[in-house]
């Protein structure tokens, strides 16, 4: 669908797909959905600094960056949401967001067990966790 209404904001979102040593991915409860840490980036951030900055505020865990596999979006009524996953690597224990009431709960899942987490996403995690990632360029 191509979107022909002058003036719809874009709101920029990054999220991280990224494992563990043990292969584990952190997933968020927000608002009553499953989902990768992430959020908006904020003016004068790069994407990967927001994906880094939000699995922090969100997870406790440290994410090391490798680069980004997918681009996606949603368009509503008022905005379109563009996402954009940068894949990567964490470490540290894993807590839920301390002051976020958005985030009810915070879990380890195995790749075997996104899909009965993420439907929307079902049969596309083992290739966004094996497809070549992009640098981001930032000038």
């Amino acid at each position: 669908m191509v979107d022909c209404r002058p003036g719809l904001p874009v709101v920029l979102v990054a999220d991280a797909l990224a494992t563990n040593p043990d292969e584990l991915i952190p997933l968020v409860c927000n608002i009553g959905n499953w989902w990768l840490p992430g959020g908006r980036v904020e003016p004068g951030e790069s994407i990967t600094a927001a994906a880094v900055r939000e699995v922090r505020e969100e997870t406790g865990l440290v994410l090391y960056p490798h680069g980004i596999v997918r681009i996606g979006q949603q368009l509503s009524e008022d905005r379109r949401a563009v996402f954009v996953t940068v894949r990567g690597s964490v470490a540290g224990e894993l807590h839920p967001a301390e002051g976020d009431p958005e985030i009810s709960e915070v879990r380890w899942v195995s790749p075997g067990d996104l899909d009965g987490f993420v439907p929307e996403m079902a049969g596309r995690w083992r290739e966004l966790l094996t497809a070549p990632a992009i640098e981001e360029e930032i000038e």
